[in-house]
């Protein structure tokens, strides 16, 4: 049984939620300095076969982690998708 209180449990996820922000961040800086060495164009941004290989990845490390795979590339689809806006954004290809 687990003894957890509810108030405990959110102060866990509270920690965690400040975890993922900073290694969000680190990601979008990481993906903003990637654009610089991108060509100039929609399609070398988008880079649709690097996408399928994170999303793999990532769904991978969920399933030999216990996790959903299907939560997991929900969850990247979006910070790709963002990212990839960003990073077009920067370019000046939006």
């Amino acid at each position: 049984m687990n003894t957890k209180s509810l108030e405990s449990l959110r102060k866990e996820i509270d920690e965690l939620d400040e975890k993922l922000v900073v290694l969000l961040t680190q990601r979008m800086n990481v993906a903003l300095a990637i654009a610089d060495l991108k060509d100039n164009s929609i399609s070398s941004v988008q880079a649709k076969h690097r996408v399928k290989k994170v999303l793999d990845r990532v769904a991978k490390i969920a399933s030999n982690n216990n996790g959903n795979e299907q939560f997991v590339r929900k969850i990247y689809s979006v910070i790709i998708e963002e990212l990839t806006t960003l990073q077009l954004m920067k370019k000046g290809l939006m």
